[in-house]
């Protein structure tokens, strides 16, 4: 696994593939976030790659741009706290993952309504 960050993009190489994680800005990586198709059924919310996480270089905080069936929701959450309160899981054929169930995300958000 590595880690590539350029032009404020941050990507992951694993297998040989690479995989764009999100946009860095003023230490924030902002992830876009689809129900349909990143949703963990098992924790009830999304997960995110756990190297990633654990890397403290980069960014500080989260902005999870979240995609669900009533429209765009934002959270802003710290690296910390879904490192705090996520679950570690790995799937099969997937990288490690930190789950946060969307609760945490609602009850962490930083940004105001």
């Amino acid at each position: 696994m590595r880690l590539q960050f350029s032009n404020g993009v941050l990507s992951i190489e694993i297998a040989g593939r690479t995989r764009k994680i999100g946009d860095i800005k003023n230490r924030t990586l902002t992830v876009h976030r689809h129900r349909e198709r990143h949703w963990m059924r098992k924790y009830n919310g999304y997960g995110f790659n756990e190297a990633v996480m654990r890397d403290n270089r980069l960014f500080d905080y989260v902005l999870i741009q979240d995609e669900g069936p009533e429209g765009w929701e934002y959270y802003l959450v710290s690296r910390e706290d879904i490192l705090k309160h996520g679950i570690v899981d790995q799937a099969e054929e997937f990288d490690k993952q930190i789950f946060v169930p969307l609760y945490i995300l609602q009850k962490l958000n930083t940004l105001e309504d």
